[in-house]
């Protein structure tokens, strides 16, 4: 559900005629109902003096009557004529927009945003709430101002489509060198980041950009006026005027100013901030700083644009730019407005561009896996993320197969093996412990019941199970070798002499990679008997009995093998897939004389890829300890990592499809919903055995719940 006027409230001062005539006039141009107007009783001024005083004011009036509504989807507040516009906390202005954004939680001055720069894009909605309300002012120095603003704010929502240029200015940076220092970066560093937006910027917009440039490095380059513009982003140091805006014959949407005082006050005619300049030239929406910002308070272009091109409007659009909040950063004008791009089909900016996996795998290398992003979020492939909001694509994966759901297929065959071969051997163990018992009476009862038992699980059984399996994935192997050797040679099939030994030495390939090109499907094609496999082996894991010898295989006919992949697409996919640990059957079967014993591995390596999931609706760092375990309810835990005390061999997909090694102090929130791996490449775990894994995410010394995940390793 996207962001509508039916989850705003606009907030008045009361006893105020000018006050709630703005907020009637944005309720007749939205169609708000009278709930939905909120008056508290309130000074006048604009910056009040300290937060006490706004604490009793503004927020707290504004907190009690929105959560005494008798509906619970207000996610906009709207802070209206007269009503006071930020307070002073020691030198710093605290704007009222980004205190109230965070009103449900305690106050801390400049504390991170946990909704800014997200990674997965993610529409404002319910989830978001808990974190940050989407606040904005309206005001001015009179009632017209302000009605005014809500007439361009109006117009932008119905305009639809951006006509304007982008004036972007990454250049006039003397002032920013000086002033915008902190420990997390420099004027300089915001400048390169504003030139890296830029760099891409044109192609995923589809607008002009009018941009500065370096002439002297001893010299400010600054754009004089702005004409035919739609956005402005820039850091003019002066004092401005309303020269600086000329004609447009588009609606102008949003505008921010780098400096110290862009919106220190719209109160004043004929002052000279920027914020003014901008609302009273027909912006629609504007942000500036009441006070210093320094670098990691300023807006960042590339999370706001990427949200208005999902479709998000100008309000979530800021507060997603918006590094902290209880800051000093005010947004003024209509937070309803979005506006649509001409898009033409290039990839969002801020995703990147997948590349493949550099790793280099072993050919026994298996991939325990969560398949399903957390709740809340949608579970879109690469594609669909980049997409994601943009027309005529809903971002949302198609629930039927996919190359997901054939891991699950081999996984939930390998499970059922596991398990069948468990309980073979607990069958074992309790019939001989109930033969050897004195009570005789007890041991006749349960030793038929036993045995009825042991006809379902024993070994015999389960290679008769296979039986089917196994032979076509034999066949499959030697009748490709057969049929290439037959190309390369010209050697008549009826005089050739060679074992699946010879076939898998010639492909220098492990048994399992066989299995998969078999058992498997092509990449690209999905099939009725695909579908029936990976419904038949689900099944086969969650009723713990091996009734899968309907699964199909790929008919290993001399004419297919013409089409078939080649032995190094197979690697490629018998390593990307999980095989289906069908070595330990194999081996019991006839055909084990047939199998070289150096081309079954007894043990293998393994990775561990799961999602980061949200656990406090705070911007904080994450770090993750995994436990592995041969038995279900970890009495016995073979191993325990922690990327707290280590992050060698722990990764996090800083862009999609691409991993970094996690930083010392952790993964923060902006990466929530994005996929963490831990790659075990030393402590091997044994092939056909069913593990247990135990991931659990920690925020300082608190350890939270974990996800437990069970997989075979791979042959």
């Amino acid at each position: 559900m996207a962001i509508s006027k039916d989850n705003v409230v606009f907030v008045y001062r009361n006893n105020d005629m000018g006050s709630s005539t703005v907020a009637g006039h944005y309720s007749d141009k939205h169609g708000l109902s009278p709930l939905q107007l909120i008056g508290i009783d309130c000074s006048d001024t604009e910056i009040l003096p300290n937060y006490a005083t706004f604490l009793s004011e503004v927020e707290d009036p504004i907190k009690n009557a929105v959560h005494g509504l008798p509906f619970e989807n207000t996610w906009v507040i709207i802070l209206g004529y007269n009503v006071p516009g930020g307070f002073y906390d020691g030198i710093d202005i605290i704007s009222s927009t980004s205190r109230i954004a965070r009103m449900d939680h305690t106050y801390v001055k400049g504390e991170n945003n946990p909704l800014y720069d997200r990674k997965i894009f993610q529409r404002f909605g319910s989830t978001e709430l808990g974190k940050a309300y989407v606040t904005s002012r309206i005001d001015g120095p009179t009632v017209a101002f302000a009605k005014n603003i809500i007439n361009n704010g109006y117009a932008a929502y119905n305009q639809k489509y951006c006509g304007g240029k982008l004036f972007l200015d990454p250049y006039t940076d003397i002032y920013i060198h000086a002033n915008y220092s902190d420990p997390y970066g420099t004027g300089e560093n915001y400048r390169d980041e504003l030139l890296n937006f830029e760099e891409i910027a044109a192609d995923v917009l589809n607008i002009n950009i009018c941009s500065t440039s370096l002439t002297d490095p001893y010299l400010d380059t600054t754009i004089s006026k702005l004409i035919h513009d739609g956005f402005y982003w820039g850091s003019i140091i002066s004092d401005g005027s309303n020269t600086f805006f000329e004609e447009t014959d588009s609606q102008r949407l949003f505008f921010y100013n780098v400096d110290i005082d862009s919106a220190f006050s719209v109160r004043t005619i004929s002052n000279q901030y920027w914020c003014y300049l901008a609302l009273n030239n027909d912006y629609a929406a504007c942000a500036g700083s009441m006070s210093e910002a320094s670098y990691s308070g300023l807006l960042r272009p590339k999370p706001f644009f990427d949200s208005l091109i999902r479709g998000g409007t100008v309000g979530e659009s800021f507060l997603y730019s918006c590094p902290q909040l209880n800051w000093t950063i005010a947004f003024f004008g209509d937070p309803l407005v979005t506006t649509q791009f001409p898009f033409k089909g290039t990839v969002p900016f801020v995703r990147g561009i997948p590349t493949s996996d550099v790793d280099t795998y072993p050919q026994s290398y298996t991939t325990v896996v969560e398949y399903d992003r957390p709740s809340g979020f949608p579970n879109y492939s690469y594609e669909d993320d980049v997409n994601h909001g943009l027309p005529g694509n809903s971002g949302v994966i198609d629930e039927g197969l996919s190359g997901n759901q054939w891991q699950r297929v081999a996984d939930y065959t390998g499970e059922a093996l596991a398990r069948a071969s468990e309980s073979s051997t607990d069958l074992e163990i309790a019939y001989n412990a109930i033969a050897s018992s004195g009570d005789v009476a007890t041991a006749v009862d349960l030793l038929y019941k036993m045995g009825i038992l042991n006809k379902r699980f024993n070994n015999k059984y389960r290679s008769a199970t296979f039986s089917n399996l196994c032979r076509g994935v034999m066949l499959y192997g030697t009748q490709k070798f057969a049929h290439e050797y037959q190309t390369q040679t010209s050697t008549r099939i009826a005089d050739m002499n060679f074992s699946l030994t010879d076939a898998l030495d010639s492909w220098n390939v492990m048994m399992s990679t066989l299995i998969m090109e078999a058992v498997a499907p092509s990449i690209d094609i999905l099939t009725r008997n695909e579908q029936d496999n990976f419904y038949t082996a689900r099944q086969a894991r969650d009723d713990g009995e091996l009734d899968i010898g309907e699964l199909k295989y790929r008919q290993p006919l001399i004419a297919e093998t013409k089409t078939t992949l080649s032995s190094r697409d197979f690697y490629t996919i018998g390593n990307k897939y999980s095989s289906l640990s069908m070595s330990p059957v194999l081996l019991e079967s006839e055909y084990s004389d047939l199998i070289g014993i150096d081309r079954i591995n007894t043990s293998g390596v393994w990775d561990f890829i799961f999602y980061l999931q949200e656990e406090v609706y705070d911007f904080v760092d994450y770090h993750f300890r995994l436990q592995v375990s041969e038995t279900s309810d970890f009495s016995s835990i073979l191993y325990t990592l922690n990327s707290s005390e280590d992050t060698s061999n722990w990764y996090y997909e800083k862009l999609p499809e691409q991993y970094a090694v996690i930083p010392d102090d952790g993964v923060d929130t902006r990466f929530v919903g994005r996929r963490i791996k831990y790659r075990e490449t030393i402590h091997t775990l044994t092939t056909g055995v069913l593990y247990y894994f135990r991931i659990s995410q920690i925020i300082g010394d608190t350890v939270y719940s974990a996800r437990t995940f069970s997989k075979v390793i791979n042959a």
